[in-house]
């Protein structure tokens, strides 16, 4: 059985006339390059409908026999392409979580040491597994558990002189032998035409018709005659999240509300809110900002603060980041210590965590322990503020161009953060921001930074999660 091939492989509507309103469907008919049916799914796939203004994603079936069905709702008329991509291969996925994810060595800073006029570098990684002699120990065992910093010892400075880390190549980048080496023995990962390629066999686009119900032909817009739950926590995820209709995001997760920057100040008023995560969360703290107009009184890149008569306000990155700039190891914070410091007995807290974009690099035990870390500390900082809303924001699909060139921040293995995002932090009360149909809808390619519209439009799901109430 060869791998699926885009152009072997056939896709087709289940019915021919669509109308606005309805949910319909595509089967996929997986084929390798010899024209065989595959007998095996896992296949990772994106599939979006696109019109001139409006696009939507659709819900992958894997049905674990070589077929796929792809369940679309109905959301505007007209004339709407079909786009089905191939992102990873089984065989890729499989490779990506069962071979590289478990692998040591593949996070490295260099550390460097400095004491009055003296300073040394030297190298530094996070250790899970193992025994180790020599080293400089930096433990942190709230929030990372058995996962423990360390580096080499600097030839005359103490350990507890180090003040600053910085990210360099991993063990199984782009530019490290070992990768070359996977490379050559894996190329369906790496590879173009076997990555990110449209399904050819199928229909190009495919024609809504307006309903034939009266109400719903009367509706301009589709969402104003659907009824929807309204936003609060433990929310099953929707067989649709929404849609993109010209600049504005249609959420069908819960009834997402237009905010205005009035109504968010009075929401927002005498509350402590707390931001913390990687430079994506960052974004949200500054499109916050600019949507209350108001200045920080203290800003960064790694940290943002505002306390005045309206809002109190800090955003924290996060301990451990990947990533060129240096890091003062006094500045980040653990999500743990962050939640544990919080005791103020009014719990007028919001608070908000995104623990994933900096930890692609990390094995799978350490991210997992990393995760079951937080989750202990919200259960500790919900004892003491049960009120409190706590929002988790989840992963969304980054596009690093063709043949995948960043393997563990691919988009198959983004997807598999936010399932166990999902999966550690459900049925505890939290708020989830699910923004990945939301960006891979966008119409414009999914940079790791995304627009300053699709920042604001996820804020507009975050202010009704918490000033609904």
């Amino acid at each position: 059985m060869g791998l699926i091939d885009v152009k072997k492989s056939i896709f087709n509507l289940t019915r021919q006339i669509i109308r606005r309103g309805e949910t319909f469907s595509i089967i996929i008919n997986a084929h390798d390059q010899y024209g065989r049916q595959r007998v095996r799914g896992g296949d990772f796939l994106f599939a979006t409908l696109t019109s001139t203004d409006s696009s939507i994603v659709g819900k992958v079936i894997d049905f674990n026999n070589g077929t796929y069905e792809v369940i679309f709702f109905a959301a505007w008329t007209g004339i709407t392409k079909i786009n089905i991509i191939l992102v990873h291969t089984f065989e890729a996925l499989h490779f990506l979580k069962t071979v590289l994810w478990p692998m040591e060595k593949r996070v490295f800073w260099t550390g460097t040491f400095a004491h009055n006029n003296d300073s040394e570098v030297t190298l530094c990684e996070v250790k899970s597994v193992g025994t180790w002699d020599n080293k400089c120990e930096f433990p942190e065992p709230g929030a990372l558990g058995g996962n423990t910093l360390l580096c080499e010892k600097p030839k005359t400075l103490p350990c507890s002189s180090l003040v600053t880390l910085t990210s360099k190549d991993s063990g199984v980048d782009v530019k490290a032998a070992i990768f070359n080496q996977l490379r050559e023995k894996h190329a369906d990962i790496f590879l173009q035409n076997v990555s990110y390629v449209q399904f050819a066999n199928g229909p190009k686009q495919l024609i809504i018709q307006e309903s034939e119900v009266k109400w719903i032909r009367e509706a301009k817009n589709i969402r104003d005659v659907i009824s929807m739950r309204p936003c609060g926590p433990d929310l099953p995820l929707p067989l649709s999240d929404g849609f993109w209709s010209g600049k504005k995001w249609n959420s069908f997760a819960c009834d997402t509300k237009r905010w205005t920057a009035g109504q968010v100040k009075k929401c927002l008023r005498g509350k402590h809110v707390f931001f913390t995560g990687d430079s994506t969360t960052r974004q949200w703290a500054d499109e916050l900002l600019r949507i209350l107009g108001l200045k920080p009184t203290t800003y960064s890149r790694f940290h943002t603060q505002l306390h005045n008569g309206i809002i109190n306000f800090q955003f924290r990155f996060h301990k451990y980041w990947l990533g060129s700039v240096k890091e003062c190891v006094h500045d980040g914070q653990f999500e743990s210590d962050l939640l544990d410091n919080l005791t103020s007995s009014d719990c007028e807290y919001i608070v908000v965590i995104s623990p994933w974009a900096h930890y692609c690099q990390w094995t799978r035990i350490s991210f997992t322990e990393r995760l079951l870390y937080i989750k202990s500390a919200i259960k500790r900082f919900r004892a003491r503020c049960p009120d409190a809303p706590v929002i988790i924001k989840t992963s969304h699909p980054q596009f690093h161009g063709y043949g995948g060139i960043i393997p563990m921040s691919s988009n198959g293995m983004l997807f598999e953060f936010r399932r166990m995002l999902q999966e550690i932090f459900s049925g505890m009360g939290l708020h989830f921001i699910d923004i990945w149909a939301m960006n891979l809808a966008y119409p414009l390619p999914n940079e790791v930074h995304m627009p300053v519209q699709v920042i604001h439009e996820e804020l507009q799901m975050f202010f009704t999660h918490v000033c609904n109430n």
